[in-house]
């Protein structure tokens, strides 16, 4: 019974396949232990190989397991039935014992392949949580054969949950090798993403994803998208059909820049809106009059006269021809 009232208990359970019947016949028994947490906190309990078992606080499920120990290359086994584990350890326990409690493995290296089929991951069968480091540039990681779990396939049997988190300042993508699903950078929005497996494919949240063959993701919502704050767009905004904004644009400051160009804009500044073409201005309103800069020509011809104040108005071949004469 263990009482963490005062905070959390670690508990290291050492030889646990060692007792006084094994030492006097020299036999190696099946071990039983209960284990119980009866405060408020955590509990661990740790056998020799190093494997974690967690107990949730009393009243949860999981604050009481059994555990049986068994001897394998001279260190205790604890094998334990915990209903709960909220936690995926990270670390040398997840780098080198993912056949050991729930673990997520760090990856760093780029391009990345892992067939969850095998024992891929340090030469061990991988785990279902995935951490990308992009601490040295982008990562890109591929999984394949999701359905298996510890080399038992699944992929008919039901569907497996997997979880994917970007730790990292750069992009990140995970991969089944057909799509590719993207990762922000830690910090900026939708660094982690679950997935779920099914017909060996990964179906995952995230809502920026391409084919393997394409090299731009796309975010893609599946009716529409409502905007209550501002909207920051790290390069450039494609829309397919109708935009409808409900509010002001503004870019680059108080400026709209036409294609690539970027003497070609129109402004508002001092109570007047002016269109600037390659660094001249051609055209300047405020709410009083509107000027015309440069030279500007007509396609058609520009009529500007009415009969109506005009007097002796004559055909103008009769006047060139008192004038010849």
């Amino acid at each position: 019974l263990m009482d963490p009232s005062s905070g959390p208990v670690q508990l290291t359970l050492k030889n646990c396949h060692v007792n006084a019947f094994s030492v006097l016949h020299g036999l190696s028994l099946l071990t039983t232990f209960h284990f119980t947490n009866g405060g408020g906190s955590a509990a661990t309990v740790q056998d020799d190989a190093g494997q974690v078992y967690f107990m949730p606080r009393i009243g949860q499920h999981g604050a009481s397991m059994e555990c049986k120990c068994f001897a394998s290359v001279g260190k205790g086994n604890l094998v334990c039935d915990s209903s709960v584990t909220p936690i995926s350890y990270t670390g040398d326990i997840a780098s080198f014992d993912h056949l050991y409690t729930d673990t997520c493995m760090k990856i760093t290296v780029d391009g990345q392949s892992y067939n969850l089929q095998f024992p891929t991951c340090v030469f061990k069968y991988c785990p279902a949580c995935f951490l990308l480091d992009t601490s040295g540039g982008a990562v890109t990681a591929t999984f394949t054969n999701c359905g298996f779990y510890f080399g038992m396939d699944q992929s008919s049997a039901g569907v497996l949950r997997y979880r994917f988190s970007n730790i990292g300042p750069d992009i990140a993508r995970v991969s089944d090798g057909t799509n590719v699903y993207s990762l922000s950078p830690v910090g900026s929005g939708e660094s982690v993403m679950s997935c779920t497996c099914s017909s060996s494919k990964l179906i995952c949240g995230s809502t920026t994803v391409r084919p393997v063959a394409d090299t731009t993701g796309i975010a893609s919502f599946p009716e529409s998208l409502s905007v209550t704050d501002a909207v920051r767009l790290g390069s450039s905004l494609s829309v397919r059909g109708f935009t409808r904004l409900g509010g002001p644009v503004r870019a680059n400051g108080q400026a709209v820049q036409f294609g690539s160009d970027a003497n070609t804009y129109a402004q508002y500044t001092a109570g007047s809106l002016e269109f600037w073409v390659d660094s001249t201005k051609m055209l300047s309103m405020t709410s009083a009059i509107g000027k015309l800069h440069g030279t500007w020509e007509s396609e058609n011809t520009v009529t500007t006269s009415d009969s109506r104040l005009k007097r002796r108005i004559e055909p103008l071949l009769d006047t060139l021809g008192r004038l010849q004469a």
